[in-house]
């Protein structure tokens, strides 16, 4: 019996020291865990990239792994064609004397709809690019270029970003000033110039007040302007900027041109840029989807993805994407207020009218959507004025969305307007492929 007892003690003294043991360990991973994500939130605020990991376990060459761990340029690598207006999901290449086949995002009948409906005769460019938010998947790329039909205007052509910029501006006030959509301004003169005079504090008889959801869904320069000199500032401007992707090298498999923001330390520059009233910022129209995609997946800059798979001779796969967020371009309460401002700009701004009758609409009438006007003329020898739609639709009672931004470029005549595309390629969408959407990114809120 004694001898049982001292056994049954001994066992129980042993168990004691291993649940120590984990408890400790427990104890021990808690709190790396807890240093790891104070790491990372603190990296995160200060716009430092946290990647997600790149390379799939089922890589089993080191040859293969860094094929994944090079995404930018993938396709150049792979010697397989650019993608200009793909109607087939699949493109052959070659790597090295290996024949391969590499599986794109792109949605072939909705990338046919919309090249179909293209207005060519009035138009210099025409870009529609739409991306899962979550995924960074591209699930159309649609270009078009009078002059070079062989250029991808969606990724290698840096437009005038004009008032799109305003979604950065917006942020930065919401961030650092405390400001809300019912913030009130006030501004004398009209909503789309910018001169100094209505720049200044002072008000008289005729300044006009004004909330800053109006001002973002009438897109009201002098408004911008004041916040860009009087609350926000170079400084603040420059650091959002670059959150949201500008001045900044963004991997892609494919070449993709930077977009640009330059601010000078003239204060009246500091308001030019703010309202986007200048033809020096200049963005991608992929850029410009990206950066609708991060207002609606919560404040995620996520790389974009147009290969999904890459498979070699042998139909083995050698590359599968994975999603890639950059870092948070902004919170997820200014991001639930920007989503407020867009869907203004829609319900009642400068896209009403191409929205109008949405609720009779059995596809639109069960989005939410939103979306940030821009437009500006080119240099006066040229005669282009620059049309932006840069926005998202949701589905009210569902989790699918999209984010997507059109841009025409307007020859002689005004064709077709970016807010008429955006409407049908939305409608498109969701009439045929929203539940086809396949989710490999962040969690759907």
């Amino acid at each position: 019996m004694i001898g049982r007892k001292r056994l049954r003690t001994k066992r129980i003294e042993s168990n004691r020291g291993i649940r120590g043991k984990i408890r400790w360990s427990l104890k021990i991973g808690g709190v790396l865990f807890i240093l790891w994500m104070m790491v990372a939130g603190l990296m995160s605020g200060l716009g430092i990239a946290v990647h997600q990991p790149s390379v799939p376990d089922e890589i089993v060459s080191e040859e293969h792994r860094r094929i994944i761990a090079e995404k930018d340029g993938l396709l150049a690598r792979l010697a397989a064609p650019s993608p200009v207006n793909l109607r087939s999901q699949e493109i052959e290449g070659r790597r090295g004397d290996e024949k391969i086949t590499l599986a794109t995002s792109i949605l072939p009948d909705l990338q046919t709809y919309l090249l179909n409906i293209l207005d060519r005769d009035t138009s210099r460019y025409i870009s529609i690019v739409m991306l899962d938010p979550y995924s960074g998947r591209i699930l159309s790329m649609v270009s078009y270029d009078k002059q070079d039909p062989e250029t991808n205007v969606c990724m290698s052509v840096a437009l005038p970003a004009a008032s799109v910029f305003k979604i950065v501006t917006a942020t930065a006030a919401i961030e650092n000033c405390n400001f809300k959509p019912e913030t009130e301004f006030r501004f004398p003169g009209g909503k789309y110039t910018l001169y100094k005079s209505q720049l200044k504090k002072k008000s008289h008889r005729k300044t006009v007040t004004v909330s800053l959801e109006d001002s973002f869904a009438q897109s009201i320069n002098p408004v911008f302007g004041q916040i860009g000199l009087h609350h926000v500032g170079k400084s603040l401007l420059e650091q959002h900027a670059e959150a949201f992707g500008f001045n900044r090298e963004i991997p892609l498999e494919i070449p993709f041109t930077k977009s640009v923001m330059e601010i000078d330390d003239d204060p009246y520059n500091w308001a030019e840029v703010a309202c986007g009233f200048n033809r020096r910022t200049l963005i991608t129209p992929l850029h410009a989807a990206m950066i609708a995609g991060a207002v609606v997946n919560g404040g995620w800059l996520i790389s974009p993805t147009i290969v999904d798979q890459v498979k070699d001779s042998s139909r083995k796969t050698i590359y599968n994407a994975r999603s890639n967020p950059l870092n948070r371009a902004m919170t997820a309460q200014s991001a639930k207020m920007l989503r407020q401002l867009m869907t203004a700009a829609v319900e009642s701004g400068t896209f009403r009218r191409f929205f109008r009758n949405a609720h009779k609409d059995p596809v639109l009438s069960r989005l939410a959507i939103g979306g940030k006007s821009g437009s500006i003329l080119s240099r006066v020898h040229e005669g282009i004025r620059y049309d932006w739609f840069a926005g998202f639709a949701s589905e009210n009672e569902g989790v699918e969305k999209i984010a997507l931004s059109v841009v025409v470029a307007h020859d002689q005549y005004i064709g077709k307007r970016a807010g008429w595309y955006a409407q049908k390629a939305i409608q498109r969408y969701f009439a045929q492929h929203a539940t086809n959407l396949q989710n490999g990114g962040l969690v759907k809120e």
